[in-house]
C-alpha cells in the first residue's frame, strides 16, 4: 500500500510547487495526479480481489478444523474462545511469525487432528512456525513433527517450546536438515514412546547415525529395528521363520548359542527394556549389552 500511495504523495507535492509558478502549469499537474490516481485505483481493485480470495481460502481451511480435524465447540469453551476469537488468534500468530493466516490454519489441522487440546495445538503451531522460519523447512511438516512427538510422548502444552528446542538440537548435533528430520518422525516417535525411551536419548542415536552417513529416515528405521530386536525374544523370530520354512538348523543353532550367551551374561529382554527407560536409555542399554557379552566371552 505504501508503494501504491507514494507516487500520489509525490504528485501532490509537485502540484503544490507548480501551482506557485502559474495557473497554466497547475492544469498539467492535475492531469498528472489524475493519471496517478487511475493507477492507484487499479492497484486498489487488484488488492481488493486478492484480499477476497485470501479471506475465502482462510475461511475454508478454518472450517476444515471443525469438519475434518475434529475441533468441537467444547474444545473452544475450554480455552474460553469463540470461533471468531480463534480466527483472530490464528491470524495474529501468522503476523507474529511471518506466515499467512491460511498457512497457519493448514498447519493447525495436524495437532488438532492428532487429538491435542486447542491450547496445545496453538502452542505447537507457534513454535513450529518459528522453527520453520529459521530452518527453511515446511511449516506443515514441522507442525506435524512437533504435534506427533507431543502426542506420542504425552507432553503438555507448556512444554511445546522445550520440545521443539530438543528436536532442533537433535538436528544440530547430527548431519541432517530439519526437513529431512521431519520425514523420520513417523518412524521413531511411536516406537520410542511405547518403549519409554526419551526424546533426547532417541535423538542422540539419530544424531550419531546421521553423522556417520545415514539419512535421517534410514537412521530412524535402523534404530527402531535394532531396539525391537533387543527387546523381542529371539525364540519368537526363530519359530516364525521355521513355520515359514525359512529357518535352517544353522539358524536355530546360532539363535540357541546367542540365547545361551545372553543367559551366561545375565542379559534378558526385560533387563534391556528397563535400561531403555532410564535417562540416556539407548546408551545405557547398548553399553549394558556390550559389556555383559564381553564378560561372557562373546566377541564383537
Amino acid at each position: 500500500l505504501r508503494a501504491v500511495t507514494e507516487p500520489f504523495k509525490r504528485g501532490l507535492k509537485e502540484a503544490a510547487a507548480e501551482g506557485e509558478a502559474s495557473s497554466s502549469r497547475i492544469g498539467g499537474a492535475f492531469k498528472k495526479l489524475a493519471g496517478i490516481g487511475m493507477v492507484a485505483g487499479g492497484a486498489a481493485v487488484l488488492i481488493g480481489v486478492a484480499s477476497v480470495k485470501w479471506a475465502a481460502d482462510f475461511e475454508t481451511h478454518m472450517k476444515r478444523l471443525y469438519t475434518a480435524a475434529g475441533l468441537t465447540d467444547d474444545a473452544l469453551k475450554k480455552v474460553h474462545m469463540t470461533s471468531d476469537q480463534l480466527n483472530d488468534a490464528v491470524l495474529k500468530l501468522g503476523t507474529q511469525t511471518g506466515y499467512t493466516g491460511t498457512q497457519m490454519a493448514e498447519a493447525l489441522y495436524h495437532p488438532i487432528s492428532a487429538g491435542l487440546d486447542l491450547k496445545s495445538a496453538l502452542e505447537v503451531v507457534k513454535y513450529s512456525a518459528q522453527e520453520a522460519q529459521i530452518s527453511g523447512a515446511s511449516l506443515e511438516n514441522t507442525t506435524y513433527s512437533l504435534s506427533s512427538v507431543m502426542k506420542a510422548f504425552n507432553i503438555s502444552a507448556d512444554q511445546a517450546g522445550p520440545t521443539m528446542a530438543s528436536l532442533n538440537a537433535i538436528v544440530g548435533q547430527g548431519d541432517t536438515k530439519f526437513q529431512d528430520f521431519n520425514q523420520s518422525i513417523k518412524n521413531w516417535a511411536p516406537t520410542a514412546a511405547q518403549m519409554g525411551i526419551s526424546v533426547n536419548s532417541m535423538g542422540a542415536g539419530l544424531a550419531y547415525l546421521t553423522d556417520v552417513g545415514n539419512t535421517a529416515e534410514v537412521a530412524a528405521t535402523r534404530l527402531t529395528m535394532g531396539i525391537s530386536m533387543m527387546t523381542t525374544p529371539s525364540q519368537k523370530a526363530t519359530k516364525m521363520l521355521t513355520a515359514m520354512g525359512l529357518a535352517s538348523t544353522d539358524v536355530k543353532a546360532s539363535s540357541n548359542a546367542m540365547e545361551q550367551a545372553m543367559k551366561k551374561a545375565g542379559i534378558t529382554q526385560n533387563k534391556l527394556a528397563m535400561d531403555l527407560k532410564q535417562p540416556d536409555g539407548l546408551y545405557v542399554a547398548l553399553k549394558d549389552l556390550k559389556d555383559s557379552l564381553q564378560r561372557a566371552g562373546v566377541s564383537g
